[in-house]
């Protein structure tokens, strides 16, 4: 999936082109250049302001693709608003839809992130 958000330092540039139609909504476009992989092309809700979908190009042995991601039924997780359906679609695949049945934050204990056996014995 591709990313909803971006570290800082993770893309060269991003450039509102203007006004364009997202899935038949009114929205801005900004174009996103990442440091790693292709330009994008993200959808922002002109009255909401939240990022509504996006497009990207990618090449596989087939030749080049384009996909399509559209995000929809923002709902607040805590203090985090998120899109509940993130339907990824493309002309190899089809649509893939996601929906979000729950979103917890700062449930996992040290005990999650711990190395198991095996490769503890090989950092010896």
């Amino acid at each position: 999936m591709a990313l909803l958000t971006y570290e800082p330092g993770s893309f060269k540039s991003a450039t509102v082109v203007g006004a364009a139609d997202f899935e038949g909504r009114k929205a801005w476009l900004v174009k996103i250049t990442p440091a790693v992989g292709p330009e994008l092309s993200e959808y922002f809700d002109q009255q909401t302001g939240l990022k509504i979908g996006f497009t990207a190009k990618t090449t596989t042995q087939m030749g080049e693709i384009e996909g399509t991601t559209r995000l929809s039924e923002y709902t607040q997780y805590g203090a985090v608003k998120m899109p509940k359906v993130i339907v990824q679609s493309n002309p190899m695949a089809g649509d893939i839809t996601v929906t979000l049945e729950a979103v917890e934050f700062n449930k996992a204990t040290d005990a999650a992130f711990a190395l198991p056996d095996a490769i503890k014995a090989l950092k010896k």
